[in-house]
């Protein structure tokens, strides 16, 4: 298929004398330092936070750094789309979030519920082995009724070894974190090009659920991973097929079944991959392969648990979320509150014209790569938008928005490196925002 040129792709106003690309790179900047001002404007107006005190500052930074970035785009050194480095990019990319990721786990606030349980169940995995664990695993309110025993038994791991603290269990989660933004370049890399790979995984890095969630000791980090991995090894063989791939796609998503219920809402991603790269015999041999891990760990799971009843348990909770929004206001209110202030906030609203760009232009290209990434966004956020609309689990789509959102910012001329830094500089303030964040108002749920 013949490329378009930016022009076409980007909505170009025409005039008697030159064409002009509409989205330049020093109207994404105002609009990204606009968008995080509306942000913290929004969050003062609300009184979201206990901590309001944080806001004015928070406030100035985002003006300066955005002003800042704004008079040094016109940089040699910053108006390149290009992004070389080799093995320094690796090595400085690594160091940066790392140290990023090393502090917050140490200082960023206990999720309650989820963490708290997570952290319980990992300490008695430690305590008394994997038998204590499904010892009244049904008794176990907050793991029992809805969680599968893969991640107690990860963290539990990660405890065993490094010492009974939640700061090594947050490492564990850290080291997901690192491998899913490699993932992520290897998947832009695939689709496209190096640099979109490059540009992709620094964007990964620079939505804030990601630091957020990737330095606590939950699993929608791991989750994603391996949700992330089995999309991968689907592309690869379709390039270059080996027997074992298909083994291991479907090992990897038993796996994650195993971890997290929510690893379902992958299947249609993976199939809609294979249906886009494969024949349909192949399709069909893949579902089958799907089908059989999913029936030898459901197997699994009642040899386990058949005493305790557990399945039995967690069928009837997974049945009530399934028709949340539906069936129950709590549900409507919980998608509201979700698609208005936690997904934004979750992704950085500073994101949110680079997201449009990157959307707009594959919708308009049509490539066959666009079209699964799309699919990808599509197939996992319709679903979860009419049952549990938990903004935590729309994480499985970031790495495909981050090279969605790659493709956007190279066809905007001298827009990557500026827009990469001052994403980072907002980062930078929202992490400072939510370390120690307690909501003290919710908009819609009641």
């Amino acid at each position: 298929m013949q490329r378009e040129s930016v022009g076409e792709l980007l909505a170009v106003r025409q005039t008697e004398s030159n064409k002009r690309v509409w989205l330049t790179a020093r109207r994404l900047l105002l609009a990204m330092t606009g968008l995080q001002l509306l942000w913290l404007a929004g969050v003062w107006l609300t009184g979201a936070t206990v901590r309001l005190d944080k806001l004015a500052a928070l406030a100035l930074c985002t003006v300066a750094t955005g002003t800042a970035v704004l008079r040094l785009s016109g940089a040699t050194w910053l108006q390149s789309n290009e992004m070389k480095g080799g093995r320094w990019f690796w090595w400085g990319g690594t160091a940066v979030i790392l140290t990023i990721g090393l502090w917050y786990a140490a200082q960023q606030r206990v999720w309650s519920f989820d963490e708290e349980g997570m952290f319980a169940a990992a300490q008695v995995v430690v305590a008394g082995g994997a038998g204590e664990l499904f010892n009244d695993y049904v008794g176990r309110s907050w793991l029992g009724k809805q969680h599968p025993p893969l991640g107690p038994l990860l963290f539990g791991g990660a405890l065993a070894f490094g010492g009974d603290s939640l700061f090594v269990a947050r490492l564990l989660t850290l080291a997901f974190a690192l491998g899913l933004g490699g993932l992520t370049f290897v998947l832009g890399r695939e689709l496209f090009d190096e640099t979109t790979g490059r540009v992709a995984a620094l964007l990964l890095f620079t939505f804030p659920l990601i630091f957020r969630l990737g330095t606590a000791a939950m699993v929608e980090v791991p989750l994603t991973f391996l949700a992330t991995l089995a999309v991968w090894l689907v592309i690869r063989r379709a390039k270059r097929p080996q027997r074992w791939h298909w083994p291991a796609v479907a090992l990897i998503f038993a796996a994650g079944m195993m971890l997290k219920y929510t690893m379902l809402f992958v299947l249609p991603v993976l199939l809609a991959l294979v249906a886009f790269t494969s024949s349909w015999r192949r399709l069909v041999r893949f579902a089958l392969a799907l089908a059989g891990a999913g029936l030898v760990g459901f197997a699994a799971g009642w040899a386990l648990w058949a005493r305790s009843l557990v399945l039995q348990a967690q069928w009837q909770t997974i049945a009530a979320y399934a028709g949340l929004v539906m069936t129950d206001v709590y549900g409507r209110q919980l998608l509201l509150e979700t698609m208005s202030n936690r997904l934004p906030s979750a992704l950085g609203v500073y994101h949110l014209p680079l997201l449009a760009a990157g959307v707009w232009l594959a919708w308009r290209r049509q490539m066959r790569a666009d079209r699964f990434l799309l699919a990808w966004v599509a197939v996992i956020w319709l679903p979860l938008m009419l049952t549990l609309p938990d903004h935590r689990y729309f994480m499985m789509t970031f790495p495909a928005l981050s090279v969605l959102a790659a493709n956007g910012l190279q066809k905007i001329p001298n827009a990557v490196r500026p827009a990469l830094l001052l994403a980072w500089l907002n980062l930078a303030g929202a992490l400072y925002l939510f370390v120690d964040w307690s909501r003290a108002a919710l908009l819609f749920i009641k």
